[in-house]
């Protein structure tokens, strides 16, 4: 934090602070200050204005200890509250990962795979943050379809009015996910030599990385009835097709 005065001040109020339109310009620096003070911070946005990439930027620029401070709570409450005031019935899910056809490689999320599959295509470099040991709860799109017909078309009073986790339930280290691109890539264009040849290049973890990450799903199987049609594999086999023929001069045959 550049302004000590602020410090001082901060280190006399109580620790829990109440952040509104944290995902904003203003909100998302506010934040950025009280966690840098040790603060616990509870932020809500409805995504209206703010952004989520604002939080990311928060995000990377903490260790693990002060983002843990955090606590993000914007669309759920805000349902519940509806739940309780009008009796509007309310389910609310959680994604991890997914990606899958459509997938914008220039978004803030999810979106790894398309730009791997684009700069393997290309020739450029293929950034990973870490050694490559990360693991990720990789999830392909067509669960995360599943997941949302299932609970748009629950009439179980048990599952109505809660919140469910969307992935697969397994875990996928960043070195394997990057193998299984180039290798996919490699089966549909033997010819192309230098995909063989095609490696991570690895930087330093970003501060609040966190290392692994995997979903608890036992609750979407149990009331939703929800089960992962496609692994990592599976879904990659699907996508790469799409995401290929989608960038300009990527010469896919």
């Amino acid at each position: 934090m550049k302004n000590d005065a602020l410090r001082v001040l901060l280190a006399e109020v109580g620790q829990t602070r109440l952040v509104t339109g944290v995902a904003g310009f203003i909100g998302s620096q506010i934040l950025e200050t009280l966690l840098h003070a040790d603060r616990r911070v509870v932020g809500l946005d409805n995504f209206a204005t703010g952004q989520r990439g604002n939080l990311e930027t928060v995000r990377r620029a903490m260790n693990e200890q002060r983002w843990s401070r955090f606590r993000f709570m914007g669309n759920e409450l805000y349902a519940d509250v509806f739940r309780r005031a009008y009796a509007l019935s309310t389910i609310g899910l959680r994604y991890f990962n997914v990606f899958g056809p459509r997938q914008d490689p220039s978004g803030a999320y999810a979106a790894v795979i398309p730009r791997w599959v684009g700069n393997l295509l290309r020739g450029d470099a293929c950034i990973m943050n870490g050694d490559g040991e990360t693991r990720r709860d990789v999830c392909f799109v067509d669960n995360a379809v599943q997941a949302n017909v299932r609970a748009a078309l629950t009439t179980s009073p048990v599952a109505i009015n809660q919140v469910y986790n969307v992935s697969v339930g397994d875990r996928t280290t960043l070195n394997r996910l990057f193998g299984l691109v180039r290798d996919g890539l490699i089966a549909r264009r033997s010819a192309d030599k230098s995909l063989a040849r095609a490696t991570p290049v690895y930087r330093g973890f970003q501060p609040g990385d966190v290392r692994h990450s995997q979903a608890d799903i036992e609750k979407t199987r149990t009331l939703l009835g929800y089960e992962p049609t496609h692994d990592v594999a599976a879904g990659l086999a699907v996508a790469l097709d799409w995401h290929a023929s989608e960038l300009p001069g990527s010469g896919w045959a």
